[in-house]
């Protein structure tokens, strides 16, 4: 959402945005003050309307996951790791977090993973390495639980609010693709 204020200079260029907005609750000229996320207007007919909020611009982009070899990364014959990653855009550790649910052959969500730093590397995952080049908002984590051949397994990839399980800002949860077989993709 946009706010913008005019500063009276000109008609066309006196527009200036507002990214942040401040109060004052009467307390202490130094601490006093408290950063806005949001503002409400009644327009004294239909009621209120959001005219200002804060949106956190961290995003979700992308989740995606590769699989390891049959009987790989220390697994027994007709089981294999699957390494699950993501891609963020302007997200960052000291805000954000990732949390990573697991579906086996179609079965509800559950949680594997929280509180997962946005750039993590797989250091976990044996031969399975993620196919990317991490940094600059890509992470990956490793599922070491040598899940069975031929049992369909999928995840979801939440970027959240440090110390919540909310989502951050407008980003969605993303699912990664269905796999089943034990076989390098």
């Amino acid at each position: 959402m946009d706010f913008w204020v005019y500063d009276g200079s000109d008609a066309t260029t006196g527009w200036r945005q507002i990214t942040t907005l401040w109060a004052y609750d009467g307390s202490d000229a130094t601490t006093g003050w408290r950063q806005i996320t949001e503002a409400w207007v009644c327009d004294g007919a239909s009621g209120w309307h959001q005219v200002y909020e804060t949106v956190d611009p961290a995003t979700l982009d992308s989740a995606f996951m590769d699989i390891g070899e049959d009987g790989g990364d220390g697994c027994g014959a007709g089981k294999c790791v699957r390494c699950v990653e993501w891609d963020t855009t302007s997200a960052d550790d000291a805000d954000h977090h990732i949390r990573i649910l697991r579906s086996v052959s179609a079965g509800s969500y559950f949680e594997v993973v929280d509180d997962y730093g946005i750039e993590a590397a797989c250091s976990s995952c044996g031969t399975t390495s993620c196919s990317r080049q991490l940094g600059q908002g890509i992470g990956c984590w490793c599922d070491v639980g040598c899940q069975s051949d031929g049992i369909s397994t999928q995840y979801k990839v939440r970027l959240e609010v440090d110390g919540t399980d909310d989502l951050v800002g407008n980003s969605v949860e993303r699912p990664t693709g269905s796999l089943s077989d034990c076989a390098v993709i």
